[in-house]
């Protein structure tokens, strides 16, 4: 809601704008940043896929803005280190243009080899101003966009895309806890992707080499992994096969129903991010119910009134022994006497403290392991007592310890391999980190004072001949 109407929200300068129209002087605009010397972040968005509510150009600030403040309130990064980019090169949104009051250009979206370029020369600009070392956070770019600048730039600079690999990694997270609770191992359990998007996407691709890392052949790793789209399930005979989701294609008839689907490959996870409200119906789910003991649930899509389906409906007619998860925050739900608790599958677990334990090695690339570090840290944190009541995910509370948990975990994967530029390194971690985090509290404004004990009053000096005389 805050990027619907972030042009109306201004009050003070919260970022940078760079439109097509400053190209050749990027670098410039950057350094007129305040606190250009020191920048080590850049979270930019182009705005075009701000979250599920499509392209609001020049307003995804908001998103860049929010993104950065929880760098600092879970990860303990100074702001001062943070700087939030939107890259205003138009919009697809007519509304927004036909809007006296829109802050952005009134154009249309650039596209093709103009707009790489123009992404091209932020990325070198950046690097210029700020360092070799300078996280690029890319942030809500369009699906085609996200994977193509992922797969040209991760190698090439500090580059991290959190719709794509944090998602990834909250989602392998949610499928280790599912793991824990079913005694199942990941590669037995048949697991139903619904959207073709970036954060489906990215989880296959992590799941994949979590798979890999189990010594399993590349049948293993597909055999028993759907992927359902807006034209029904991918099967070898669909047309116009994502190239990274061709994998994932089965030798089958072509299915177009979602109910059919599962009645078919029976599924023990569903997973959705479609924004596609109430998508698993009561079919599906007791359909899943019948055939799995606990089956899992997760309902990705933000906000609330986008999930797939409720913790209630999938507790209700799972007859309670759904494990669910959802994108946003849902209530616990009581049912025949017993308190279910919904997990949280939110991104804010992990970013922070992959980002935090970057920055703090100082890596210069961001290799995929450090992805599969943090689901596995994360996936650990649920006690048994929250598995037990169907929890995989902590309490939001506990996002900030658990960015801790995360940072520690991977700076120990980039010292062990040859991946930090820190030296020397650290004797303890987490030590280190607590020492250099950003304090959030107040410091006094006025002069330090303290008190001296009181003093004896110095003796008389004794008088001399002359003043006894007088």
């Amino acid at each position: 809601m805050a990027c619907m109407v972030y042009g109306m929200l201004y009050r003070g300068m919260s970022g940078v704008y760079i439109t097509k129209y400053d190209r050749g002087h990027m670098v410039d605009v950057l350094k007129n940043w305040p606190d250009s010397k020191n920048v080590k972040a850049v979270c930019v968005t182009d705005g075009q896929r701000i979250l599920g509510l499509g392209d609001l150009g020049a307003n995804g600030m908001g998103i860049c803005v929010g993104k950065m403040e929880l760098y600092t309130a879970l990860g303990g990064i100074s702001p001062a280190k943070c700087l939030p980019v939107c890259l205003d090169i138009g919009t697809t949104n007519k509304n927004l243009r036909d809007d006296p009051m829109y802050i952005g250009l009134r154009e249309d979206r650039i596209t093709g080899k103009e707009y790489e370029d123009f992404v091209e020369e932020f990325i070198q600009s950046a690097l210029k101003a700020f360092g070799c070392q300078t996280l690029i956070h890319f942030e809500d770019f369009a699906t085609p966009n996200a994977f193509k600048f992922l797969e040209k730039y991760q190698d090439q600079c500090c580059y991290f895309n959190d719709d794509i690999q944090g998602t990834a990694a909250v989602g392998l997270a949610g499928l280790l806890g599912i793991q824990r609770i079913t005694k199942i191992e990941l590669q037995d359990h048949v697991i139903l992707f619904c959207g073709a998007g970036s954060a489906m996407m990215g989880l296959t691709a992590l799941l994949k080499k979590e798979l890999q890392s189990r010594g399993l052949s590349d049948e293993e790793l597909t055999k028993n992994l759907y992927v359902y789209d807006a034209k029904g399930l991918i099967t070898k005979s669909s047309q116009e096969i994502p190239g990274n989701i061709a994998d994932f294609a089965k030798d089958m008839p072509p299915i177009k129903s979602l109910e059919e689907v599962v009645e078919k490959i029976k599924p023990s996870i569903i997973m959705g991010a479609t924004s596609a409200a109430g998508l698993f119906t009561e079919k599906i789910l007791r359909t899943m119910a019948a055939s799995h003991e606990r089956p899992g649930v997760f309902a990705f899509s933000n906000p609330t009134n986008k999930a797939e389906c409720t913790a209630e409906q999938a507790y209700k007619f799972t007859d309670g022994r759904a494990i669910y998860s959802a994108g946003s925050p849902f209530p616990p739900v009581e049912f025949n006497g017993k308190r279910l608790t919904p997990g949280q599958a939110n991104n804010c677990f992990a970013f922070p403290g992959i980002v935090l334990g970057v920055m703090t090695a100082l890596a210069v690339t961001v290799p995929d392991e450090v992805y599969l570090v943090t689901a596995h840290t994360l996936s650990n944190v649920p006690s048994k007592e929250d598995l037990a009541s169907g929890k995989i995910y902590p309490n939001i509370a506990c996002a900030k310890d658990v960015a801790l948990e995360i940072a520690v975990n991977v700076c120990q994967y980039l010292f062990d391999n040859d991946l930090a530029q820190l030296t020397p390194v650290p004797d303890d971690i987490r030590e280190y980190i607590l020492k250099n985090e950003y304090q959030l509290d107040f410091s006094s404004s006025t002069t330090e004072t303290w008190d001296y004990p009181e003093m004896k009053p110095n003796p008389k000096p004794n008088p001399t001949k002359e003043q006894k005389q007088k």
